[in-house]
């Protein structure tokens, strides 16, 4: 490991040096560029003034770590017989699988894609031109993607990378419900949904994968299947709203399809986790706080589905259901881990945000409150009409 790290230290300070890397050759120091002759055992690089830890070339280019090299054999082969570090530069350039990558990671980290979409979907929030939406979500969908190109990963591995990803999925979900039944108005929702959430500013560095997710299977199947249902139950949680304080009968006929297809995707992500919690840790369920939320979110969910079909609720009272689960399903998502803080899934935990989002559950609590009060008072509601 220390190897591999120094031989990048070293590759480092010749690109930014333009080759003049201080060695030590029989007790003196020269630059690299004066030296033309094979690595030897006397030739070594220092890598820092303050550090006595100099490495041989010879050494540094040899055995590397094969499990962060991303190399193969016979090109570290071709570095190890290189005449001086000129060669083994250009040897490593031509053969680096990174060049692409490192362009493209520039590009993303220049471009404010976040800001561009969350522009385009504020102005189709006002239903000014539906090219405002599809635009956003084109560029939305370029900065996963080039997530997914740099990281080599799905990008769901920890809360700013699903901060991105779940308004996507309920964009998506517009696009598709608005191209389905030729009508505008889910553009709207999923406008809104999406610009809320990338209203938050978002990291944009690249973090490595926390070894318990270290499962491309998993991740994949998973945690892409449990975030695709928050943004699918948002989308929902959202028209509940719309249509209570609107009484939009587009927003109304929304609630309900949106419901069942997050449920079906919440319930058996949820037991595709218990399989992989089972796989890691050796049990299936142990109620972590992780799983505990997510049952109280399938639970609410199904409470309020089967109460809408058996007609025990109507609309008004699926409508505050979908909002109740828009709390609890993003108490599971964000709560247990900037919140709680505890359980096995700890590699979700961060801090910071506490309190606005206890501001936003006491509205959503008083806005709940008002209607059902409002309505047990016969008050004449947008949604009664």
């Amino acid at each position: 490991m220390f190897r591999i790290c120094f031989l990048m230290g070293v590759l480092a300070t010749f690109f930014l040096h333009g080759g003049e890397i201080p060695v030590m050759k029989e007790g003196r120091l020269h630059p690299f560029s004066t030296l033309n002759e094979p690595f030897s055992e006397e030739l070594l690089v220092i890598p820092d003034k303050r550090s006595a830890n100099y490495l041989p070339l010879s050494q540094a280019f040899k055995s590397p770590e094969k499990n962060v090299s991303h190399w193969p054999d016979s090109v570290w082969k071709e570095v190890a017989h290189a005449k001086n570090l000129n060669e083994a530069k250009t040897i490593l350039e031509a053969n680096s699988p990174f060049n692409l990558r490192f362009e493209t990671e520039k590009f993303y980290l220049k471009v404010p894609l976040q800001k561009i979409a969350l522009i385009g979907y504020v102005l189709a929030i006002f239903g000014l031109w539906n090219g405002f939406f599809w635009g956003a979500l084109a560029v939305h969908t370029l900065l996963l993607g080039l997530r997914v190109f740099i990281l080599g990963r799905p990008p769901v591995s920890n809360m700013e990378e699903t901060v991105l990803y779940v308004p996507w999925i309920g964009a998506l979900l517009a696009g598709g419900i608005s191209a389905y039944l030729k009508e505008s108005f889910p553009l709207k929702v999923g406008a809104l949904m999406a610009a809320i959430l990338l209203a938050f500013p978002i990291n944009s560095a690249m973090g490595n994968l926390q070894p318990v997710l270290n499962s491309r299977f998993w991740l994949m199947v998973h945690v892409l299947m449990i975030v695709a249902s928050y943004g699918v139950l948002l989308f929902a949680g959202v028209s509940g709203h719309l249509y209570l304080l609107t009484g939009s009968d587009k927003a109304r006929t929304l609630i309900l399809p949106t419901l069942y297809l997050g449920v079906a995707l919440l319930i058996p992500g949820t037991i595709l986790g218990g399989v992989w919690a089972a796989e890691s840790w050796g049990r299936f369920w142990d109620w972590d706080p992780k799983e505990a939320w997510a049952f109280i979110s399938a639970s609410n969910y199904l409470i309020f589905i089967h109460a809408y079909r058996y007609r025990k609720i109507g609309d008004f009272g699926l409508a505050i259901g979908s909002i109740l689960g828009l709390m609890a399903i993003s108490f599971t998502w964000y709560g247990v881990n900037y919140i709680l803080g505890t359980g096995l899934h700890s590699y979700g935990f961060g801090e910071g945000g506490a309190l606005y989002y206890w501001i936003f559950l006491g509205l959503e609590g008083l806005l709940i409150s008002t209607f059902i009060i409002l309505k047990g008072l016969k008050f004449n509601l947008p949604c009664d009409n």
